[in-house]
């Protein structure tokens, strides 16, 4: 955990990782997810984390694609439904305003 977290100790680990078999990967991989907490604070440890394809708990910032597209689409639909709603607002006190020019012209 100690290398995980060091500038230059996390370079061993990186290089390491990239020359090991599948056996030893999971091997390290397996240590690493037990301090997986630890390592997503630290600087190097976040680098460990993704170069070694472990991927820590999602937040907010961290969505997915599809996460991401329909976020956006909702927040298109609210502006677009605010927009309509002070459209129909604008053209409901327009309405109002001809009305009451009228009344004020017809009355005596």
């Amino acid at each position: 955990m100690k290398l995980a977290t060091d500038k230059h100790g996390s370079r061993v680990i990186d290089n390491c990782w990239k020359h090991l078999e599948s056996e030893d990967r999971e091997a390290i991989k397996q240590e690493l997810v037990k301090h997986e907490e630890h390592l997503s604070k630290n600087f190097f440890g976040r680098f460990i984390l993704r170069n070694c394809g472990i991927h820590g708990k999602r937040k907010a910032g961290n969505l997915n694609k599809e996460e991401k597209a329909m976020k956006k689409q909702k927040m298109l639909d609210q502006i677009l439904g605010s927009e309509r709603e002070e459209t129909g607002t604008k053209q409901k006190s327009k309405k109002l305003k001809r009305a009451n020019k009228e009344k004020r012209v017809m009355q005596p």
